[in-house]
């Protein structure tokens, strides 16, 4: 995608394992959503809600512990008439 977009993940977990164990196995990766991320914002699509969906239909497949994903999408300085900042688009799916 040509432009500037800010993208915002929010994952809501059920602990796989006790979290005072300190094992990144019982949690969510963050190096992995932001590859996840950074995969998908690669791929050409028409519609950020496209890619936002796809974002969350794969953060859903690799971390089953997710509880609940919200996908924010912000395309900065849209194309629009008059000054606007930045457009926003939220997928968001409980589990």
């Amino acid at each position: 995608m040509g432009n500037k977009f800010i993208i915002d993940v929010d994952v809501d977990l059920i602990p796989g394992k006790n979290l005072t164990e300190d094992d990144i196995n019982g949690t969510i990766n963050y190096e992995q959503l932001y590859e996840i991320v950074s995969e998908q914002m690669s791929l050409t699509k028409k519609l950020l809600e496209t890619v936002a969906q796809n974002i969350l239909d794969e953060i859903r497949k690799q971390f089953p512990l997710a509880k609940s994903i919200r996908v924010v999408i912000k395309k900065m300085s849209p194309p629009l008439k008059g000054k606007v900042e930045y457009s926003c688009i939220t997928v968001s799916e409980p589990a």
